[in-house]
């Protein structure tokens, strides 16, 4: 029952720029009277796999298979998404399609994102980093903390008494 023809399908997108042109397939798993599993595996016009995936045939399809594998290509081809090739779309021409990679910009929307202080640890959440000493009247900004030896421990101390 496992396959290792290669079956030719009308190219289909796979990604960009990969297309699916054949798959092979090979029973997976067989529960006789209710079920089988076929492990499918998914070429590029160049023989290269893509990908691999698995399809089950159960049920009233199970039912309905007979004795026609042709059946089994057909349902393959059917739950991936895919056509059977004829002979005059074999060779089909993958169309070309060019790819924009310019991202456009979009002027409405802000890139500024706010930093949260309480989940940011480079931010000491207990300074308001709000407070300007030039509009709060608490702050003096004639005092410059980096001279003050009040307030800056490595500040120059006077010498004269």
């Amino acid at each position: 029952m496992s396959s290792s023809v290669n079956v030719p399908v009308v190219p289909y997108p796979f990604g960009i720029p990969q297309y699916v042109n054949s798959f092979t397939y090979s029973v997976c798993s067989f529960e006789l009277s209710k079920q089988i599993t076929f492990l499918v595996f998914l070429y590029n016009a160049d023989g290269n796999l893509l990908n691999t995936t698995n399809v089950t045939l159960s049920g009233a399809d199970y039912q309905a298979w007979g004795n026609d594998d042709s059946y089994v290509l057909n349902y393959i081809t059917t739950k991936l998404g895919l056509t059977l090739a004829t002979p005059h779309t074999k060779d089909a021409v993958i169309p070309t399609v060019p790819i924009d990679l310019v991202v456009p910009i979009d002027p409405t929307i802000d890139p500024v994102v706010p930093i949260d202080p309480t989940t940011d640890p480079t931010i000491d959440p207990t300074t308001d980093p709000t407070t300007d000493p030039t509009t709060d009247p608490t702050i003096d900004p004639t005092t410059d903390p980096t001279t003050d030896p009040t307030t800056d421990p490595v500040a120059p101390i006077d010498p004269t008494p």
